[in-house]
């Protein structure tokens, strides 16, 4: 509910929001086996994204502003074994990754891929 009162999310009750969510999931799993590491991490970023939104859709929401920092609390809450800050940190090894075509250690990989699984094991509906 905070999300909502803080204007991270929005009400959005068309189901075609959901089901591109996980058209765009699939296709990003497959992209996670790419053997270039940025490209890898910022598939499974991007996946953690759709599975957080994939939660929010479900309930019949979208993001709206801030939707990196939306994510992060809707992981926190389904996978609270991992804190705000690691996600925030993983969050700026994506903007490197991205924007200086930083490659990101095999250990911060290795944590988002954890996310991931854990979100997609907790994520109904895929």
């Amino acid at each position: 509910m905070s999300l909502l009162k803080d204007g991270k999310l929005k009400v959005y009750e068309d189901s075609r929001a959901l089901d591109s969510q996980i058209q765009q999931l699939q296709r990003l799993k497959q992209r996670i086996e790419d053997s270039d590491s940025i490209r890898r991490f910022l598939a499974s970023y991007d996946a953690v994204m759709r599975l957080a939104e994939i939660q929010v859709a479900i309930n019949g929401y979208v993001f709206d502003a801030a939707p990196h920092v939306g994510m992060r609390q809707i992981v926190t809450v389904i996978c609270p074994e991992f804190s705000g800050n690691a996600l925030k940190r993983l969050s700026d090894i994506r903007h490197l990754a991205k924007k200086n075509s930083i490659s990101p250690a095999n250990e911060d990989f290795e944590e988002l891929e954890n996310i991931r699984k854990l979100m997609e094991a907790r994520t109904s509906q895929i």
